[in-house]
């Protein structure tokens, strides 16, 4: 008998080849052996024994180049998967179907043809070797999710898929071990040929799975001042966008959200409503805007590339394939064209977003795209190799997940890639200027626990943007999974709400539908519950006289408030920032419309409605804003004074003001009343924080004057605070004063005082309201609360009076209620700069790095993230070292400043102060050049105060609204009126005080 004719039978036992006991029984008589007679391994099994076994290799050298790969990128904690990867992911499928035929076949009749031959280890190693076999190829099944006819099949629960994959990958092991056995037991292995064989496979694999996992270089920034920073690609700059591997992406890499969709149908249907959706030509607000960037390009330079710098954020499929240039998106009689053109409404889809793999802090779209490995047949245009490939996503999700959800994903730094900008001097053929930077604002304040110079720290932080613009809600799509105790599949919301009602309106109108409408509805609700606790409003008390020194009445709820017959006062409101993690507005704060709405009426009796008194930010039949309101918004000028209201960025120069509220503060605004000579009764005055997407002047330039203000008209109007209150006309008119806001009454003077500082920090003849802020906050210390001491120290460094701060803060570090104890510590270490002990106020400092607190280290507070603290360290440390009295400690001291201010330029490099304060460490440590590259960094990015004041004289000039709205002291008038509502439209409108219920239906 040849070898390998059997593998159930021992060398000798082979001589008998019928399976005939050689001398008989004992009794002499002999017996036929059971089963088939003959070879157990027949001519035609051997072919499908050849075949098994070849499908087997086959698959055990792919198995090693895709475990290599994968041990690979554990080792790298990063991901190795290419396409090369994922075609070896295909071939291991597709031989694992191919053997399940033959192995079936070969295996159950070999076993039927073996099952009683007189060998009987190798009959029970085949049989254990069988069941392995099976084992293997079933667990393959497994694992494998199929999608036929819209109904998935598969097992999704991750730890039973977990277990089966654990044995589906030790099954092999175990069948080589017990094949081997099989043949020690039967016939002769081939040794040499198997090893040759095996060598070469492996050797292959090993090859394939190092240029898998080879890196190719990453390109380098281009070198240079880093406040000059643009991409390293030519087709880019000067966005800060950059590719792996350099160059362009092919244009089908970039687009293609409807493959997403079979498996994140809800996810996208989310993207659709957001203002991502709609960031590209398909907006046409950014379409008018930036056809007139590229305009104003070509007009001035000759030259398109200063327009890039749109595009990184708005057109990322544009200009990474290269078309930026194209024609079609300057002309203004394509509009219709390319705003339902594929790459021009492909805005920031879900490729472009999801292959950004790296990113840095200095914005302008500073992130790097990968173009994501694809599985095999993503692009082909047949409906089954396009199920096929849906199939290899199921059977290998964990490479799409490492592929498209990157741990940048989760961070604010990937929102802040674009959401901060800076406006380079190629723009605008002026200078390096800061533009919106909703990331540093967020990172610098109390809601991400790593600012310093809040007024007020949360129980909770917000780590990441995720937690408000992508909330988890309940879903079930192949994304959601348990994430706490509760057991309820949830998934991160693709909206990115925020406040943005106005795409949605204007897109409805101009092509309504229920499908719009919808769509319209849903972006209201989210936006509506996105902001219910995002402001406070508090009409909070009265000053007499009309002065802004003038007696205080209030708070109003809290102590006793009134009003006299034909007496004039001044209302003091206040806007406080409650739940957001950024200024208000941020953004595009120059066009969008938020606006101060006061309405003044007099009633009589209780029984009658108020008569109106005086109004202040109405709307007009226009749908125009009263002009004299106050808004919460960014007047910006271009060089000769002109406001800057077409979002033409290439323009901007200064802010006459800036009126935005940070997170955690809150901004005070004085009301002018007069009260008539023969009033009665008692006042009943509403206030309302209200919110427009977009400015009317806005609408009209981009749409036209007659369009403009149609559509402003269906703009929805959201409501973020309101509160009324009433106050009786006469001290002894036996009423009291209400209002219906509910807050505690510690935290009403506090934001008192906080708007108080806010609004004399800046000098002049509004520095007596420092001195009030001292007052309000004297009154929360007397509530027993030690922010009041706190509050009252840090108003008193801003006014100069040290030693008295120093006395503050000491009462504040007396109350056993202290709940900021790091806040102590950072104005006590100014305090202690200031009187000139250096080293307790490196003492504090330290601590205050350190972040050690209890309530600090309970809530994750980490103030070493604030580059604040770090420039306050090295310029103490610079002091100290300039009153050395050794060379050593002179040493020691700048090496310790040197590292202060470094770790400083780390967290933002684009801070005036902190590069002028390295410059003169530099220069005191002998570093030349260091100290000369410094002052070139501060150069670049420093104010222009000299250009500035021209600008904003010639504004002030030009228009009474900007020069009062400018003043340090502003007082808006509720008796003239500003209204520009006729009083016979007063009962039409919805906004009337006889029914304040009775809301305007885009309020929503």
């Amino acid at each position: 008998m040849s070898r390998g004719r059997s593998s159930f039978m021992s060398n000798s036992q082979n001589q008998n080849q019928d399976g005939i006991l050689p001398g008989g029984s004992a009794s002499g008589t002999s017996r036929k052996q059971r089963g088939p007679s003959g070879p157990v391994v027949t001519r035609g099994l051997r072919i499908w024994l050849r075949v098994v076994l070849a499908l087997f290799g086959l698959l055990v050298l792919d198995s090693i180049y895709l475990v290599a790969v994968d041990l690979s990128a554990w080792w790298a904690g990063d991901s190795r998967e290419d396409g090369t990867y994922l075609w070896a992911i295909l071939v291991h499928l597709g031989l694992g179907l191919l053997l399940l035929v033959p192995f079936v076949i070969y295996g159950a009749m070999h076993a039927w043809r073996g099952r009683y031959r007189p060998n009987r280890r190798a009959v029970a190693v085949g049989w254990a070797l069988l069941w392995i076999g099976v084992a293997l190829l079933v667990t393959g099944l497994l694992l494998v999710r199929v999608e036929f006819a819209g109904i998935r099949f598969g097992i999704d629960h991750p730890a039973t898929r977990q277990a089966i994959f654990w044995i589906h990958a030790i099954s092999p092991l175990i069948a080589i071990w017990l094949f081997i056995l099989h043949r020690l037991v039967g016939p002769k292995l081939r040794w040499k040929q198997s090893i040759g064989w095996s060598g070469a496979g492996l050797v292959t694999a090993l090859l394939a799975m190092i240029v898998t996992a080879v890196e190719p270089p990453a390109p380098a920034r281009a070198g240079g001042l880093v406040a000059l920073t643009t991409s390293s690609i030519d087709a880019f700059g000067p966005s800060l966008v950059e590719t792996v591997g350099g160059g362009t992406v092919p244009l089908e890499h970039l687009l293609g959200n409807e493959h997403c969709i079979s498996c994140h149908e809800d996810a996208h249907a989310q993207w659709g409503d957001s203002a991502h959706a709609a960031s590209s030509f398909n907006n046409p607000l950014y379409a008018f805007s930036v056809r007139n960037t590229r305009q104003a390009m070509l007009d001035r330079f000759h030259d398109l590339e200063p327009s890039r710098f749109c595009a990184g954020c708005h057109d990322p499929a544009i200009l990474m394939s290269g078309s930026w240039e194209e024609e079609r998106w300057t002309d203004p009689a394509m509009a219709a064209e390319t705003a339902t053109d594929p790459l021009g409404s492909a805005s920031i889809g879900c490729i472009v977003c999801h292959g950004i793999e790296d990113v840095s802090t200095l914005g302008n779209a500073s992130y790097t795209f990968r173009d994501p490995a694809r599985y095999p047949f993503a692009f082909s245009d047949s409906p089954f190799l396009q199920w096929v490939n849906r199939q290899l996503i199921l059977a290998k999700p964990d490479f799409h997940k490492r592929t498209f959800l990157k741990p940048v994903h989760e961070s604010a730094e990937f929102c802040g890639a674009c959401h901060k900008v800076f406006l380079p001097e190629a723009l605008n053929g002026y200078k390096w200027l800061p533009g919106q930077n909703h990331y540093d604002t967020w990172r610098l304040s109390g809601v991400s626990g790593r600012g310093i110079g809040s007024w007020y720290w949360p129980p909770a932080i917000s780590p990441d943007c995720n937690g408000c613009h992508m909330p988890l809600v309940p879903g079930d799509g192949i994304a959601a999974r348990i994430r706490d105790d509760s057991g309820v599949p949830t998934e991160h919301h693709h909206g990115f709400h925020a406040a943005n009602t106005g795409l949605a309106a204007i897109a409805a109108a101009l092509d309504p539908g229920p499908e719009a409408e919808a769509r319209l509805d849903r972006v209201v609700d989210a936006c509506v519950r996105m902001n219910e606790d995002a402001l406070r409003m508090d009409l909070i008390g009265l000053r007499a006289d009309g002065r802004v020194n003038g007696e205080f009445r209030g708070p109003v709820g809290m102590n006793d408030v009134w009003v006299e017959a034909g007496e004039t006062v001044l209302l003091e409101t206040l806007t406080r920032t409650l739940g957001l993690g950024h200024p208000l507005t941020q953004g595009t704060a120059d066009s969008n419309e938020i606006w101060v709405e006061i309405e003044v009426g007099l009633r009589p009796d209780p029984m009658a409605a108020p008569s109106l008194l005086g109004r202040s930010g109405g709307i007009g039949p226009d749908g125009v804003v009263d002009p004299w309101s106050k808004f919460l918004n960014l007047w910006l000028l271009d060089r000769d004074g002109n406001r800057i209201e077409q979002r033409n960025p290439e323009d901007i120069f200064v802010p006459l003001f800036n009126h935005q509220i940070p997170p955690g503060a809150a901004d005070l605004t004085h009301y002018r009343l007069r009260i008539p000579s023969d009033a009665t009764g008692e006042l009943v005055i509403r206030g309302r924080v209200r919110y427009r997407k977009f400015d009317t002047r806005l609408m009209r330039h981009a749409f036209g004057a007659e369009e403009g203000e149609r559509l402003s008209k269906v703009l929805p109007i959201l409501d973020m605070a309101e509160t009324t209150i009433t106050i009786p006309v006469g001290r002894d008119s036996g009423r009291t004063a209400t209002t219906t806001l509910e807050a505690p009454d510690w935290q009403r003077w506090n934001d008192y005082g906080i708007g108080l500082v806010r609004a004399g920090s800046g000098g002049g003849v509004a520095k007596g309201q420092l001195a009030q802020a001292i007052e309000a906050f004297a009154e929360v210390e007397n509530l027993g609360f030690a922010d009041g001491a706190l509050n009252q120290g840090r108003a008193m460094i801003i006014e100069g009076r040290i030693d008295d701060a120093s006395a503050a803060l000491a009462r504040a570090a007396e109350n056993p209620e202290l709940k900021w104890p790091w806040a102590l510590d950072w104005y006590a270490a100014g305090v202690a700069r200031e009187l000139g002990d250096l080293e307790e106020s490196v003492r504090r400092i330290e601590r205050v790095i350190a972040s050690r607190y209890e309530t600090a280290v309970e809530r994750g507070y980490d103030f070493s993230r604030d580059e604040r603290v770090w420039n306050e360290l090295a310029t103490v440390r610079f002091q100290i070292a300039r009153r050395a009295a050794t060379d050593d400690a002179y040493e020691s001291e700048i090496q310790k400043a040197l590292e202060a201010v470094n770790r400083s330029i780390q967290l933002n490099a684009q801070m005036p102060r902190t590069w002028f304060l390295a410059s003169r460490i530099f220069e005191a440590a002998g570093d030349e050049e260091g100290a000369a590259r410094a002052l070139a960094e501060f150069e670049v990015i420093r104010p222009d105060d000299n250009a500035r004041d021209r600008a904003i004289r010639l504004a002030r000039s030009r228009s009474e609204i900007a020069d009062h709205a400018a003043e340090p002291i502003a007082i808006y008038d509720l008796t003239e009126d500003h209204s520009i509502i006729p009083p016979e439209n007063l009962a039409s409108d919805r906004t009337a005080m006889a029914d304040p219920a009775d809301e305007t239906g885009e309020s929503r």
